[in-house]
């Protein structure tokens, strides 16, 4: 970021976005410092069930810049896949894409999760996902009992400046920061 700030960092033609360096490593540092808002720490598992898009590489980065441990869900999964998942590694967040040809993300997780309905974001008990607290939701919309991924980004102004850089002195790079239930 601080070597090729100006150069071309990610382009996303379908959702019409070109950042440089520079607007992804702020959006990556903005996420990053959400996350640590929600009370993740090194080690906590987010899951992300989404197809390609801009902001899943922003959940890349930023949960590795934390040291938590991104679990790749397959978005062709349904509801019984994704109860597996979260539950064999342990989830305590998952960045859910909306919807994909028939997979309509938010409405399968209201099914398995029918407690989000009733709960404050990032405060989930659910039964049939005892370790998830966390459902952040990509794109603008808004949903019962989850983050707004914009809602995440803007948390990142109540943690200081420099919790990113006391986080990286924790991290080493040995670490484990990807899990991958593929096809």
């Amino acid at each position: 970021v601080r070597r090729w700030s100006s150069n071309t960092a990610l382009v996303s033609c379908h959702e019409k976005i070109r950042w440089t360096w520079a607007e992804f490593g702020d959006r990556v540092d903005a996420f990053a410092k959400g996350l640590l808002a929600l009370g993740f720490i090194p080690g906590d598992r987010i899951g992300v069930w989404a197809t390609n898009q801009a902001d899943w590489t922003v959940v890349q980065f930023a949960t590795a810049k934390i040291g938590a441990i991104l679990v790749n869900i397959n978005p062709a999964y349904r509801p019984s896949e994704l109860e597996y998942v979260l539950n064999k590694v342990g989830c305590k967040g998952v960045v859910t894409g909306t919807r994909f040809k028939s997979s309509d993300y938010i409405k399968m997780l209201q099914e398995l999760l029918p407690e989000l309905h009733d709960c404050a974001p990032g405060q989930l008990k659910a039964a049939k996902a005892p370790q998830l607290q966390t459902v952040i939701r990509l794109g603008s919309g808004h949903t019962s009992g989850m983050f707004n991924f914009g809602e995440v980004l803007q948390l990142a102004e109540q943690v200081e400046e420099n919790a990113l850089a006391d986080a990286a002195m924790h991290l080493g790079c040995h670490d484990a920061i990807n899990i991958q239930f593929t096809s």
